[in-house]
């Protein structure tokens, strides 16, 4: 038979087609589609929410809430006990929270463990991003170390 070969070679033709890759188009990854300019949120008021997984209760009265608030010449908040400041690089949605200091303030009501675990929070930060009305920072393992909301 002399169509054994012809239909050979047109089914490795086929074969040779369909095995080739083609691209494929894959949605931007949520980190992708929420890189935004952290110059948006200067001089605004970001209040802590939720700290390494954790949401972080409302203060008593006679105390105000966790907060951060980015500008041109650092940062600066209040972190449960204290008033504090430090400094701010950021490169697209790259951040950098360094040199904290703050005032020195006894810390009562066991308020010193979420000071001390929220300022560690700000200096691991890696990268700020918006998830709705959600603004996170997040460390090197791309882990939600502390989400605020507007205020």
């Amino acid at each position: 038979m002399k169509t054994t070969p012809l239909l050979a070679m047109l089914f490795s033709a086929a074969c040779l087609v369909a095995c080739q890759s083609t691209p494929t188009r894959t949605a931007p990854t949520q980190e992708q589609a929420a890189i935004f300019d952290p110059k948006t949120l200067y001089g605004q008021s970001l209040q802590a929410i939720e700290l390494d997984g954790q949401a972080i209760p409302a203060p008593p009265e006679h105390q105000q809430p966790i907060t951060l608030i980015l500008s041109e010449q650092g940062v600066s908040g209040y972190s449960g006990c204290n008033g504090f400041g430090g400094q701010l690089s950021h490169q697209g949605n790259q951040i950098s929270i360094s040199q904290i200091f703050s005032t020195m303030r006894a810390c009562m009501d066991g308020y010193g463990e979420l000071e001390h675990s929220y300022t560690k929070a700000l200096t691991d930060a890696v990268s700020i991003q918006k998830n709705g009305a959600r603004i996170e920072l997040r460390d090197a393992k791309n882990t939600v170390r502390v989400a605020f909301k507007l205020i």
